[in-house]
């Protein structure tokens, strides 16, 4: 119940002032009001903003990869969204596995800056025989780690928790995957790191994948291009070691 005396004090008031009390009264009821559906999903719209004012995006978000042929065709598997962790497109893994149909079955593989592990499930799903996946990140490391449990596939995948240009490997591969962060530009070192090392067999092929936007690496005595292509914003590249065309 109003008292007198606030109903006299609202009479003195000028009639601006009477205006303003009330509309402060409506604010401060509005503050501990609960929130209408509208206003929460403008709010749920909105992008989480950095201290510097910029747009940034959480970075656990999960995302999906999906196996696209093989034993494993279909099979969806989740992973942990990161900056840099860019799985290599289906098109894109199409493309390369026509290339590497005649090769794939039966051979050693090597997924250097593993990330997603996109490259090697797929290759050990077309029937390669084992595959070391080389990835520097423990989160995604261990994401693989799970993928391998989850297809039954850990006595033919193994994880190595390093850095790519450390890894010297247990013996020489057949096929090896390039695949780094396009902002790192490491796709020259790598290659220059599996031929400096003799982590090759003699015909071996080799996958790159770097921005379009991106010179090639350069071309060693050792290897030679075989295919390449550029699509959207990748580029990729096919090649073969020479090692026994070599005099």
């Amino acid at each position: 119940m109003v008292s007198l005396v606030q109903v006299l004090l609202d009479h003195l008031k000028p009639k601006s002032a009477i205006a303003t009390a009330s509309h402060n009264r409506c604010l401060l009821q509005g503050a501990f009001a609960a929130p209408s559906h509208r206003m929460m999903e403008a709010y749920r719209a909105k992008p989480f903003m950095s201290a510097r004012g910029k747009n940034s995006t959480p970075m656990t978000s999960n995302s999906k990869l999906r196996v696209i042929g093989g034993d494993w065709r279909g099979r969806t598997l989740r992973f942990t969204a990161k900056d840099g962790l860019r799985p290599t497109t289906d098109r894109v893994r199409e493309t390369l596995f026509n290339w590497l149909a005649p090769r794939v079955g039966g051979a050693r593989c090597l997924d250097m800056f593993a990330g997603s592990g996109a490259l090697g499930l797929e290759a050990l799903s077309r029937g390669a025989k084992s595959c070391d996946f080389v990835e520097s990140q423990r989160t995604a490391a261990q994401a693989i780690q799970g993928h391998l449990a989850l297809l039954q596939a850990t006595t033919r995948g193994q994880v190595i928790n390093t850095d790519a240009l450390a890894f010297t490997g247990g013996y020489q591969y057949d096929i090896v995957f390039i695949d780094p962060p396009f902002a790192d530009h490491l796709q020259q070192k790598a290659l220059m790191w599996l031929l400096d090392n003799n982590m090759l067999t003699d015909d071996a092929r080799i996958y790159l994948e770097f921005n379009n936007k991106d010179p090639e690496p350069c071309i060693d005595a050792r290897v030679r291009v075989l295919r390449d292509k550029k699509r959207d914003k990748y580029a990729i590249s096919y090649w073969q070691c020479r090692f026994r065309l070599l005099p």
